[in-house]
């Protein structure tokens, strides 16, 4: 008799409201990338049991929260989500000896 042997492996999810196209990083027991897709969803999967750390960028949006600790114990981990918000500058100023004309 010969028996084949699999591992089990879980899945990490979750979306980026405002995030289309964020990096989406994963560190810890494994180390993985991945880009938010056009709704801002992201996976990640064949993940064994362990401890995580879910970051996300996006060049000009600030993200909340800054990252998520996730913990896989024999389920998959979904609804780690994160809220990107544009950064955005303003523009102030003075104008000196300037006349007004009408």
């Amino acid at each position: 008799m010969n028996f084949t042997a699999s591992a089990v492996t879980f899945g990490i999810s979750g979306s980026i409201s405002n995030g289309a196209g964020a990096t989406v990083s994963l560190s810890g027991a494994a180390s993985a990338t991945t880009t938010a897709d056009a709704s801002g969803n992201y996976s990640f999967t064949g993940l064994a049991n362990g401890s995580y750390t879910v970051t996300r960028a996006r060049p000009g949006f600030t993200f909340t929260p800054a990252s998520q600790a996730v913990t896989i114990n024999g389920a998959n981990q979904t609804g780690v989500n994160f809220t990107a918000s544009a950064v955005t500058f303003g523009i102030s100023g003075s104008i000196s000896n300037g006349a007004v004309r009408q």
